[in-house]
C-alpha cells in the first residue's frame, strides 16, 4: 500500500492532470469534469454520491452543485491536496484520503452512487477484492457502484495473473469469469453494462448493486 500511495503522490506533484486523464490543457481537463458531473446527474439524479480515485477532483466539484453530497476518495495525500483548491470542503462535498483497502469507505453509509472512472484498472488485484469488500460493507440495499475493467483473455500480457502487485499504471485486464467470481465473492452483483455512444465518460460502465447482509 505505501508502494502504492508514494507512486501516485508522485505522479500527482510532476503533473496530476497529466496522469488523470493525459492532457495537460486545464480547459479541457475541467470542461470534461463538467460533462462527466452532467452526465452522473442526469442518469442518478441528486442522491449523495463518492468518487473513488477521484484525484484532484475533476468530477466531484462540479458534481458537488448536482448533488445532495458528494465524497471524493484517493489514496494519494497530493492529489487530495490539490483538489482542496479546487473545492472547499462543505456540507455537500468531503475529502477523503484513504490506504488503497477502502477502510475509510466501510463508514460510510449515506452513500447512493459509488463510482469510479479510470481508477479500477490501475490497482494492484489483491488491493482491489479489499476494496470492493469494504466498499459493500459501505452500501446500503440497492445502493450501486459503477466500474469499469478492461476485458482480456488470459493470453494478453494486461492479465492480471501476469502483472506484479507493485505495479501501480499498467492498465490491468480481467476475464468475464475473473469479475463474476470476485463481485459474488463480495455480495455484489451485475445489473446490467451501460452501453450508449450518448454517454463519454460512462458509457461503458458497469452497474453493480449490494445484495443480502
Amino acid at each position: 500500500m505505501t508502494t502504492m500511495k508514494q507512486a501516485w503522490n508522485e505522479r500527482a506533484e510532476e503533473n496530476a492532470m497529466k496522469y488523470i486523464l493525459e492532457t495537460t490543457n486545464q480547459v479541457a481537463f475541467w470542461d470534461s469534469g463538467k460533462a462527466a458531473a452532467k452526465e452522473l446527474a442526469e442518469l442518478f439524479g441528486n442522491v449523495t454520491y463518492c468518487e473513488i480515485g477521484c484525484g484532484i477532483g475533476r468530477i466531484v466539484v462540479p458534481l458537488a452543485d448536482k448533488a445532495t453530497k458528494v465524497y471524493g476518495y484517493d489514496i494519494s495525500s497530493a492529489m487530495i491536496n490539490q483538489a482542496r483548491m479546487f473545492g472547499t470542503p462543505t456540507g455537500k462535498l468531503q475529502w477523503i484520503e484513504g490506504y488503497g483497502d477502502g477502510e475509510e469507505l466501510a463508514k460510510l453509509q449515506d452513500v447512493d452512487i459509488f463510482y469510479e472512472r479510470l481508477c479500477f484498472q490501475h490497482i494492484p488485484t489483491e488491493y482491489l477484492i479489499k476494496l470492493l469488500k469494504n466498499i459493500r460493507l459501505g452500501m446500503r440495499t440497492n445502493s450501486l457502484l459503477l466500474f469499469k475493467l478492461n476485458i482480456v483473455s488470459e493470453d494478453d500480457g494486461r492479465y492480471w495473473k501476469k502483472l506484479e502487485n507493485t505495479n501501480t499504471w499498467t492498465s490491468r485486464g480481467y476475464t468475464e469469469e475473473d469479475i463474476n467470481n470476485i463481485l459474488l465473492e463480495n455480495g455484489l452483483k451485475q445489473l446490467l453494462k451501460l452501453s450508449s455512444p450518448d454517454l463519454t465518460e460512462f458509457g461503458q460502465h458497469r452497474m453493480i448493486i449490494r445484495y443480502g447482509e
